[in-house]
């Protein structure tokens, strides 16, 4: 069964080692502001799956369950919103948490996490997958990158040198499955927590100048109903390459909601203004909307079932459904949310 909330993957992928928070005298922020334009050109152009937080906001504490409170049923739009924030940064949340003690209340800019190659866990667990989590601090903050490192020497599997960087390399076993989390510091405000190699080593060195075809080209289809100013956001482009191995395409043969006509998809949160969760689901299936209730777990706003958040749909062109639902109660908010990284990738076997 695959199943759960990914913002739980946070509170399970435990970190790795401290971030001083010296700043650091040999290293100066950069004068640019990053934007996502640039962060597109750092990942590698078979990037599938793409998840953004925006700022400013302060480096939330992955380990915070604020559902510990069982009396009150209800989220705030501030818990809402954070736990909605956390989501691209789940892999800072390694080895007993130490790494974001370090990035603790460090303002944020924007947080970014790519992906790609999504395969089943040996049992239990989160989906494995390539990727990289950028967090893009306020452009006054310098983090002490050469503490990090000597601190980190008791806990790190070793230290290697990516595409001129060097980078501390973590071991952690969840469940049957042993992850491998390599973390670095580029520039002097943003600090990267990868799964893969050679996705790291593509952004390292895209970082450093190297030019190649960006992730997610900008005339797909989904960035026409990609909300990128909501405080998170993200899309899917279904990719055929490697699909058989991982049961959340919709082209894979072993897939729970197969789909031969699915596109992709994008989502927006916007907790702070109307609590709403939007999704867009591109694909000319007839079947489309039924596909879309399934995934997601809830049920149509037509049908006023009471034990399932309502969803509402409108169709803005041919072969576009977008479906919107209030997210209030805890229990509603998590199960949206475990729906829709099973929809990006980031299903979790239960």
């Amino acid at each position: 069964m695959i199943s759960g909330p990914r913002i739980l993957a946070a509170l399970c992928l435990c970190a790795l080692a401290c971030v001083c928070q010296t700043a650091n005298k040999q290293s100066q922020p950069s004068s640019r502001q990053t934007t996502l334009k640039d962060v597109l050109s750092w990942l590698p152009n078979d990037t599938e799956t793409l998840i953004g937080a925006n700022g400013p906001y302060r480096f939330p504490d992955l380990d915070q369950r604020s559902d510990d409170d069982a009396t009150q049923p209800e989220l705030t739009s501030t818990e809402l919103e954070l736990q909605m924030r956390s989501l691209p940064l789940a892999l800072f949340g390694l080895k007993n948490g130490i790494l974001q003690k370090g990035l603790k209340d460090r303002m944020v800019s924007f947080a970014v996490e790519g992906s790609r190659h999504f395969r089943p866990p040996t049992g239990l667990g989160e989906m494995l997958y390539e990727g990289c989590a950028i967090a893009i601090l306020a452009s006054a903050t310098s983090l002490d990158r050469e503490s990090f490192m000597n601190s980190a020497a008791n806990s790190a599997t070793r230290f290697e040198e990516i595409a001129g960087v060097r980078t501390a390399v973590f071991e952690e076993r969840l469940e049957e499955d042993v992850w491998t989390i390599f973390v670095a510091f580029p520039r002097s405000n943003i600090v990267l927590a990868a799964t893969n190699e050679d996705y790291l080593r593509t952004v390292l060195e895209r970082m450093g100048g190297n030019t190649g075809p960006r992730a997610l080209p900008e005339a797909l289809p989904e960035w026409k109903y990609a909300n990128t100013r909501a405080p998170l956001w993200g899309l899917r482009h279904y990719q055929k390459l490697e699909a058989s191995s991982d049961p959340t395409s919709p082209f894979a043969e072993a897939a729970e909601f197969a789909d031969d006509l699915a596109v992709g998809l994008t989502f927006s949160f916007e907790p702070a203004v109307r609590r709403t969760a939007t999704v867009v689901y591109l694909s000319a299936n007839k079947n489309s909307r039924q596909l879309f209730q399934d995934y997601l777990g809830g049920a149509d706003a037509d049908s006023a079932s009471p034990r399932e958040f309502q969803i509402r749909f409108r169709e803005p062109a041919p072969g576009v459904l977008e479906g919107s639902a209030t997210l209030s109660l805890k229990e509603m908010s998590y199960r949206f949310i475990f729906g829709l990284m099973g929809m990006l990738g980031h299903a979790i076997y239960l």
